[in-house]
């Protein structure tokens, strides 16, 4: 390939424009996000249970999905929560499952046991999670005068949804409001009694007379006539005189029995924006969609948008993660710029030649070019993982050329060979030793592709996109390297030999004092040993200071959160407690730029999730600040929420992992089935927590129990009057909770008819008692005859995970490491008295870092006998590799001593850090040893050989050496959006690297020659 490639210029020019062709129309065609597509390991089931309390869910439903999916092959967890009205239930697999299999799989286990789940009860809905399915967009409209609000609610349903979903990519698009009209049937309860009326008829009758019915049709001479029935409701008037019933022979209209209003109704739900009420619009993307066009477009459209409602009408992106996502992939284009400069840089200063510079920087594009078309034809997209792995390969892409350059340069100048000579020899010679540095880097990165979990899941792109990069670099470094030398190199630079021979006397001299020191030590190789043992003990001391994380905290300035109130809270106090909160919070926080709440039964809160003391929240910073200050600010915006006596809990983080979980960083899992005693020590646990200082958005994921009516049926009195629980929950559930029998049609829109008591005659439970419930027999009696009322207390969610109740209490971390949060609440758990019938669990991030710390080590380990089985098929030898591999530990003493210096903590990205270590701090060894070897086996002499390949091998291992660490220079410095996430890799690298060769330049050839002497019995005379 080498000869060809000097043989055939032309042929080498056509194939890498070929290359920057195809480069160019694969980059054209990326797609931007900020992660991966990765589908969580989940599926869940949530089935709606209309009116049931949470343990009536839990019984009837949710312990009966549980047991059926236990059947479901390879569930590693089951969690389920169970809560007024709603079951869910979430089913873990393992990272790779095939999702759609295991879907079909607990279809079949749903329809086996549907039969036994209440009848009222709605089918159970299967759902897969995955990271396209995070909102990418949240659209606010606010109107000029508020009243506007209820007017276009139905406007903005019907057109404008129907224009954003025309954009390409949108998925499912959401809408809440404060104000929804709807037709509103308030059923007088004396009325109903006084004339023998029941719900039941009055939904019955609505529905029969709003009906548009075909007939047939009728042929008349030539033609035919369909006939129809046009008898839907034309105005509410006409639905008030529906005839709902007789009394004797006069009929009974709607309007002796109820009032009807056309208008919002009961406020059932809320959302404003900048504490002015609004429509709130959520987008959602589909799965292999763009964000950043999706939001582009968006933006484009909102002119259009704006122009169909009324004059004064504000409509604004409230909430955009294109904005994370181009802010991230910003700065780390321009970290990828900075460092191709430094590179440049290192490159020309140690070759002091213009041309050599400009072959080895080619280097860098086209490496990256292979690495952007197999991103495109692997359909994956330009994201933070893959753009911070070209990144990371471009300190490394350089290496092999550098050698074959370096190596060329040799043979031209020093052995006096014609420069085609010169280029076939020198790449010729160390192709072995770049083939085999090169498996050595990319076989580290084999076990993340088969080690399961998050960690493989999350770095698989990582490892392919490096692995590609460097292949590219190694097929670079011996096609295109040799011929540009063999054209280029031919030509002198002079107006650069002043400052080449002014800089080559101060190389000479320090390769000069290197043979010297390199001498020194071989005559004291015990000393040499000792020191470095020294050493290397020494800094394992520093390793218990160092402290861990799972992830580095890593968002932008569009944060989401939840606000639990008081439980029970209605939601117009709600309302009144939130749009306080939003005002001040504008008021006195100039860098924030909207503040969006909505809560209650607003629609956008995932399958009925939501209440009307819960509210989720949107605040969005303006741009350009850093994720300290939007840090500091969200630390005292939180503070200034729980100040408010109604709040409960804030939950509030801009940490991206978190997205991965629905848990926070800290959390604690006490497993019981007593209620009361789990509940009490998560009082306990959650008191010490607050008292630390240390936490922030401490919760328990269970609310204190709340009051609760408890309607219980006497058996006896029900049976005489032929009742039984069926027929007081028709009577009583779409009275109280309410019903739609019909729609009301009217310019195009649907309005429901919702039919309900008059809540004006249920302000007591006494008013509860005497409510009349319809018997078999179609005549009233009341509820005290036939049931008891009285007050209780229930818990409003019962959790479970695995078939057994539990409870947490959760965190998130105040400027604290995890390590130190976990050790903390260790600590506070050992002084609770803890009954015997209950088990606590940690979890959260905890467990996570644990999963990925293992599971990374496993990786390290498998990496290391990788790397040495390469190795040894390289050399030939165990002996070989076995002396190359010392410099492994040293490069895990600097990883420790930089994360000490800079005080930084470990986190999955810096243990990544490590796993790259193992590839690359033995090539320098590679290279010294594999020339030494070449210069023993040219008849040279152990001892001097040893020096000779040390002074000839420093300039290419110091070349390698500062461009990898240059490169990732500004990856460890970088201080903008996105970089957080990556700074613990580039100061682990860097430590590592440095530490590393420093100590290989003298160890390694210490114990080649030690190992020569012992084993092969070699003479050294120094």
């Amino acid at each position: 390939m080498v000869k060809l490639s000097i043989k055939r210029p032309i042929l080498i020019v056509v194939i890498f424009i070929i290359v920057l062709i195809f480069g160019f129309l694969s980059f054209k065609n990326l797609s931007l996000e900020l992660l991966p597509n990765i589908e969580l390991p989940q599926i869940s089931v949530i089935t709606v249970y209309p009116g049931a309390s949470s343990v009536d869910v839990e019984e009837q439903i949710t312990k009966k999905i549980e047991s059926a999916l236990s059947m479901v092959p390879d569930v590693t967890e089951i969690n389920s929560s169970s809560m007024e009205s709603v079951s869910f239930v979430t089913i873990t697999f393992n990272w790779g499952k095939n999702l759609d299999a295991a879907a079909n799989d607990i279809r079949t286990q749903i329809e086996l046991i549907k039969s036994s789940l209440p009848e009222d009860a709605q089918t159970p809905t299967v759902f897969k999670f995955s990271t396209s399915m995070i909102p990418v967009a949240t659209v606010a409209i606010i109107f000029e005068n508020e009243g506007d609000v209820a007017k276009m609610y139905d406007f903005t349903e019907k057109f404008v949804l129907d224009k954003i979903r025309q954009i390409e990519g949108v998925g499912a698009v959401s809408i809440t409001s404060s104000s929804k009209k709807k037709v509103n049937v308030k059923v007088r309860i004396p009325d109903m009694i006084k004339y023998n009326i029941s719900l039941s008829q009055i939904n019955s009758m609505i529905s029969a007379n709003n009906l548009n019915i075909p007939l047939g049709e009728i042929r008349q001479g030539i033609k035919s006539y369909s006939t129809r029935l046009p008898g839907e409701y034309r105005s509410v008037d006409e639905i008030s005189k529906t005839v709902v019933g007789y009394s004797g022979r006069n009929p009974v209209y709607l309007y002796n029995v109820a009032d009807i209003d056309f208008s919002q109704g009961e406020i059932e739900g809320v959302a404003k924006i900048n504490s002015k009420e609004g429509i709130v619009v959520v987008i959602q993307k589909q799965s292999n969609a763009n964000t950043v066009k999706i939001v582009n477009e968006l933006n484009k459209k909102l002119g259009q948008i704006k122009d169909m409602y009324p004059q004064g009408t504000e409509v604004k992106v409230v909430f955009d993660t294109s904005k994370q996502i181009t802010n991230s992939i910003s700065n780390l284009s321009s970290t990828i710029l900075y460092a191709f400069i430094f590179v440049v840089i290192i490159v020309f200063l140690f070759l002091r030649n213009l041309t050599g510079s400009l072959i080895i920087s080619l280097t860098l594009p086209f490496s990256l070019i292979f690495g952007i078309i197999y991103l495109y034809l692997s359909n994956s997209t330009l994201n933070i993982i893959s753009l911070a792995s070209l990144s990371i390969a471009l300190g490394m892409v350089v290496d092999n050329s550098i050698v074959v350059l370096e190596n060329i340069y040799r043979h031209k100048n020093e052995e006096k060979k014609e420069i085609k000579k010169a280029a076939l020899d020198g790449t010729n010679e160390v192709i072995g030793a770049i083939f085999a540095s090169t498996l050595t880097t990319i076989a580290i990165f084999v076990p993340l592709l088969f080690i399961e979990g998050f960690t493989s899941f999350l770095f698989k792109q990582l490892a392919y996109t490096v692995s590609v990069v460097l292949f590219a670099s190694l097929f670079i470094s011996v096609t295109l390297t040799p011929m540009l030398s063999s054209k280029l190199l031919k030509f002198k630079e002079r107006f650069l030999e002043n400052f080449h021979n002014l800089t080559e006397k101060w190389f000479s001299d320090f390769e000069q004092l290197y043979s010297n020191f390199l001498s020194y030590s071989m005559n004291n190789k015990k000393f040499v040993i000792l020191t470095v043992v020294i050493i290397f003990v020494g800094v394992l001391f520093l390793l218990p200071s160092i402290k861990t994380e799972f992830f580095s905290s890593f968002g932008g300035g569009r944060i989401r959160g939840t606000v639990d109130l008081t439980p029970g809270l209605r939601i117009e106090v709600t309302d009144s407690v939130m749009t306080d909160i939003g005002k001040k919070i504008k008021n006195e926080y100039p860098d924030v730029e909207n503040f969006v709440f909505y809560a209650g039964g607003s629609g956008t809160r995932m399958f009925g999730g939501s209440s009307q003391y819960s509210s989720t929240v949107i605040i969005a910073f303006k741009d350009g600040l850093s994720i300290k200050e939007v840090q500091k600010n969200l630390s005292s915006i939180r503070k200034f929420i729980q100040s408010y006596p109604e709040v409960k809990s804030v939950e509030m983080n801009s940490n991206f992992a978190a997205g991965f979980s629905n848990q926070k960083q800290i959390a604690v899992e006490i497993y019981g089935e007593d209620i009361g005693k789990t509940f009490q020590l998560a009082k306990e646990l959650k008191k010490m927590i607050e008292n630390d200082g240390s936490f922030v958005d401490i919760s328990i994921s269970r609310e204190e129990e709340v009051d609760d009516i408890s309607i219980i049926p006497k058996k006896d009195n029900a049976t005489i009057f032929g009742m039984n629980n069926y027929y007081l929950m028709l009577s009583l559930r779409n009275g109280i909770n309410g019903n739609v029998p019909s729609v009301f049609r009217k310019d195009g829109f649907e309005y429901d008819i919702n039919v309900s008591f008059d809540k004006k005659y249920l302000r007591s439970i006494n008013d509860l008692k005497s409510l009349p419930v319809t018997t078999p027999a179609n005549y009233n009696v009341p509820l005290s005859s036939v049931a008891t009322v009285k007050m209780t207390k229930q818990p409003p969610t019962i959790e479970r995970k695995n078939r057994t109740r539990f409870i947490s209490v959760q965190a998130n971390l105040n400027n604290i490491s995890l390590s130190e949060g976990n050790r903390k609440v260790k600590s506070m758990i050992s002084q609770l008295v803890i009954p015997q019938d209950i088990t606590i669990v940690n979890s959260g991030d905890v467990k996570s870092q644990n999963e990925s710390f293992r599971d990374l080590s496993i990786a390290i380990l498998i990496g290391i006998v990788l790397v040495f089985l390469v190795m040894a098929a390289q050399f030939e030898s165990f002996i070989d590799p076995f002396i190359i591999f010392f410099s492994i530990p040293f490069a895990f003493s600097g990883t420790i001593l930089a994360l000490f210096i800079t005080k930084t903590t470990l986190s999955i990205m810096g243990f990544v850090g490590m796993l790259m270590l193992v590839g690359i701090v033995v090539n320098n060894a590679i290279v010294l040893v594999s020339y030494m070897n070449q210069l023993r086996e040219n008849g040279i002499q152990l001892c001097d050989a040893v020096a000779l390949a040390g002074k000839r091998r420093l300039r290419p291992v110091l070349m390698t050496t500062f461009t990898t660490i240059f490169a990732l220079l500004p990856l460890a410095l970088s201080t903008k959006e996105g970089a957080e996430m990556w700074r613990s890799l580039g100061i682990v690298v860097i430590g590592g690297l440095s530490f590393s060769t420093v100590v290989t330049l003298i160890l390694i050839p210490v114990l080649y020659a030690i190992f020569e002497i012992k084993i092969k019995r070699s003479k050294c005379d120094v």
